[in-house]
Parts: structure tokens; sequence; C-alpha cells
């Protein structure tokens, strides 16, 4: 089993620097890039939206078990959160030179899809000898190889919310939001100092 899920045969961008910001409307004509799973970030500052409903992370991990983590069909949509409380809290060193930090990569869409596979991965190593099956190679693979596109949606978390909004309409286990949803994102766009 490879550690951390990160594997010396990808080629990840490790660096800040290496990782453009791509306008929304030129995504199409740029290639995702790979980003080491411990760099994703978990904690409330990671993405306008709050984390996935139970029904669609079950949803999305049964979809994960079947097909493993497939991202390079639609990568997931990323911002650089450096600033994050956790990701400046984090003590550990990365199995990677460059200054890409853990849990330091935050969600524009696909936060649903990435927590889902990071609580699978957790499941996968409290239980390995339980689970060693055969499939376990592929399941390593795809949590080794996350395509991103780190989108600039614009300055402020207003853009960013419209933005991932806008996504949220598409697709049988995306939901559009609720009013729940609404309420939470706009109580963090009154306390985002930027706006």
């Amino acid at each position: 089993m490879q550690a951390h899920f990160y594997s010396p045969d990808v080629s990840y961008k490790l660096n800040v620097d290496q990782i453009p910001a791509i306008p929304k409307a030129n995504l199409s004509k740029h290639l995702p890039v790979v980003i080491p799973l411990a760099a994703f970030g978990w904690g409330a500052d990671c993405s306008v939206r709050g984390p996935p409903e139970r029904g669609t992370a079950k949803r999305l991990a049964a979809e994960l078990m079947k097909g493993g983590f497939v991202s390079s069909g639609e990568a997931v949509l990323i911002h650089l959160n450096t600033t994050s409380e956790v990701a400046t809290s984090v003590t550990v060193t990365p199995p990677w030179e460059g200054t890409l930090r853990p849990l330091s990569v935050g969600y524009m869409k696909g936060q649903a899809r990435v927590l889902t596979l990071l609580c699978a991965v957790t499941y996968y190593l409290d239980h390995w000898a339980e689970i060693q099956d055969g499939h376990e190679d592929v399941f390593v693979k795809a949590a080794c190889n996350i395509h991103c596109y780190y989108v600039d949606a614009g300055p402020s978390q207003r853009d960013k919310l419209f933005f991932n909004f806008s996504l949220a309409s598409r697709g049988s286990i995306r939901q559009a939001p609720n009013v729940l949803s609404w309420d939470m994102l706009l109580t963090k766009l009154k306390e985002d100092p930027t706006d």
C-alpha cells in the first residue's frame, strides 16, 4: 500500500506556483493538475458550501465502491486555502517536497466526492486486513490520482458561492441548494470581511 495515498510515479503539482488559477470561462482550454489526497482539507473553511448531506454521501460512497473514485472525466474544482486555520496548524510533514501543504486545498466543486473518499480511505485503513480482496490496488490508484482545476471564480465569497450553486443544479446526485443551504451560506457571506 502506498503511504498517505501518495505515489512517486504520479506527476503531482506540489508547489503552489505550479497550480495556475484558471478563469471559470476558460476551464475547457486547460488540462487538470493532479493533487495528492493529503493536500485536501476537510474543515468548515474549505468550501463555500456546508458538508455533504447524508443521502448524497451514501450515494457517492456506493458509486465509489462500484467504480472507484473517478476525477479524470470530471475534475474537482479547487481553490487554495493556504490561510485555513486547520492547514496552518498542521505539523505533519507531507511525503513530498514542495510548498503545497497538507489540508490546504479547498473546494469550489467536488467537496462531497473528496470528503466521501476521505471517509472511505479512513475506513479502508482501519479495516485493511479484512478487505484485502484484490480490489485494493484499484482503490489506492484512484485515490492517488485526483485531477483538479484551480478555478478563479472571482475575488469574493459571493462570486464563489454563485459559481458553485450554478454548477450544483446539474446531475442526478447533485442537488440544487435548499433553504437551509442558502441560509447557512448567506450567513457565511455576511461574516466574510472581503465582501
